[in-house]
């Protein structure tokens, strides 16, 4: 991670000569929308990938929040700014389904059991520096560069147990009473891009937003209902990753400082193989291969710019 962080204080130095400080009036936008996720993580048998290569897979789907932002952008001077933003948004429905397998590929699947994820939150935090390599009257492009956090909190309720094969898993089909189990995601790490805005008329704009983000995974579970884990850290994960945002949308002026805006943003992050580890509820621990965990985001959202 220490090298990402150099690339992105290189790239302030490439473009400006210096790492700037804020100058100038800045630019705040509050926004409310909604927002769309999915995630999912699976690991495998022993930390060679085999026996077999996917032994349990979680898979978080459908999962609704609604979310405030609140952004902000300073111009440093003519050609460049710095620009934040801190969101929030509250799971209010989803599902989840946990899946073990004793074959290779996902075969020989001895358990499968579903639950409510409508509820926990999510978090998301970034601070980043703009550079203009073309601004003409009504057109801009920015290179941009920053740091974000993003997390997801999610928290499964109301268990139902749909398959069990009787041998590996003796579960009963059917509800089963106590679940409150979480897991608890952040990704991290700089990122790279470049903003495009043009004028389509005096009230119109349209703008475009692409970042290349390089990330640090860290996950943690707490399997409630298993009483050979440990409580409330059953689960760890550690993997790099990397992801994908993208943001469309168009802007109306009001007046001289008030604008309205709509977008919609996708986001799609994922990881290398990396370490899965068990904590027990003896005092130790033991590890296996994460194959891959997952997080995909789609957003709609509504917001007012005050310019000062």
């Amino acid at each position: 991670m220490s090298k990402k962080i150099f690339c992105l204080l290189l790239f302030l130095l490439l473009f400006t000569g210096s790492i700037p400080i804020v100058l100038a009036a800045a630019t705040y936008d509050f926004s409310i929308g909604t927002r769309k996720d999915d995630a999912s993580w699976n690991f495998a048998g022993d930390t060679n990938g085999e026996n077999p290569n996917i032994q349990s897979e979680l898979k978080w789907t459908n999962l609704r929040i609604k979310e405030a932002k609140l952004k902000w952008r300073n111009d440093i001077d003519n050609n460049s700014f710095w620009e934040g933003s801190a969101g929030y948004g509250w799971i209010y429905s989803g599902q989840s389904e946990d899946s073990d397998y004793a074959g290779d590929n996902r075969t020989g699947m001895y358990s499968r059991s579903i639950s409510n994820s409508g509820n926990g939150h999510v978090v998301d935090v970034t601070l980043g520096y703009g550079y203009y390599i073309d601004k003409q009257e009504k057109s801009k492009i920015a290179l941009i560069a920053g740091y974000a956090v993003n997390k997801q909190y999610m928290v499964m309720t109301d268990g139902n147990q749909i398959y069990s094969d009787g041998v590996y898993q003796t579960q009963p089909l059917g509800p089963f009473d106590g679940l409150n189990s979480t897991y608890n995601a952040r990704w991290n790490g700089p990122y790279f891009g470049i903003d495009i805005e043009h004028q389509a008329n005096k009230k119109l704009n349209w703008f475009t937003r692409l970042e290349y983000h390089f990330a640090e995974y860290h996950g943690e579970c707490n399997w409630n209902l298993q009483p050979a884990l440990a409580h409330p850290k059953s689960f760890e994960q550690i993997a790099d990753g990397s992801g994908t945002v993208l943001t469309m949308g168009v802007k109306y002026k009001m007046d001289r400082d008030w604008t309205l805006q709509t977008k919609v943003s996708f986001s799609r992050f994922n990881t290398d193989t990396g370490i899965f580890r068990a904590y027990l509820a003896d005092g130790t621990s033991a590890e296996t291969q994460l194959n891959e965990a997952d997080w995909n985001s789609r957003s709609i959202s509504l917001s007012i710019t005050k310019k000062f």
